[in-house]
């Protein structure tokens, strides 16, 4: 994070691809100077991303009513939540085995792997890929946030009667 004085402060976030706004802590909300106006600006490897504080929420018993979320990841205690989309405009190049996460200019890497079309909602960042289930269409949703893809029960609940042997 970088303070209205220009100083770095280092915090733990969590990128949340399913929410609109960044969400940051009583205390940092207070020390960088949000309740005055200033922006949140945040630096993330050498890009630098800002943020209007009126589109910024404090968490944490605030007096602007957000969660309590530094427990997610303890010991580490998260400070901020940020939305997904705050990388539109870039490539986020996701590396699970390696445990990278690494942003990138279009036109400067070339992406490996097949591409597959997806539609992306603009407001939360939040991915959905058509796929094809026993024949029938059926939009899955990518959250790079979560250790399993999610659907609705009346989607499955047919599939979990025909199939009792499917992983769930």
């Amino acid at each position: 994070l970088i303070a209205p004085d220009g100083r770095s402060r280092k915090a733990v976030a969590w990128f949340n691809m399913g929410m609109a706004s960044p969400i940051i802590s009583q205390r940092l909300f207070d020390e960088l100077g949000l309740e005055r106006g200033e922006a949140l600006r945040l630096q993330v490897g050498t890009f630098v991303f800002e943020v209007p504080a009126k589109s910024v929420s404090a968490g944490g018993n605030s007096k602007l009513g957000g969660p309590d979320f530094a427990h997610l990841f303890a010991p580490e205690p998260v400070e901020v939540m940020l939305p997904g989309n705050i990388f539109q405009k870039l490539l986020v190049i996701l590396d699970y085995r390696s445990g990278t996460l690494e942003l990138a200019r279009p036109g400067t890497t070339t992406p490996e792997g097949v591409p597959v079309p997806v539609s992306a909602n603009t407001e939360t960042g939040l991915i959905a890929v058509k796929s094809t289930v026993e024949g029938h269409p059926v939009p899955l949703v990518i959250d790079a946030g979560s250790g399993y893809s999610w659907l609705r029960g009346e989607v499955v609940s047919g599939w979990l009667n025909r199939h009792p042997d499917w992983e769930r």
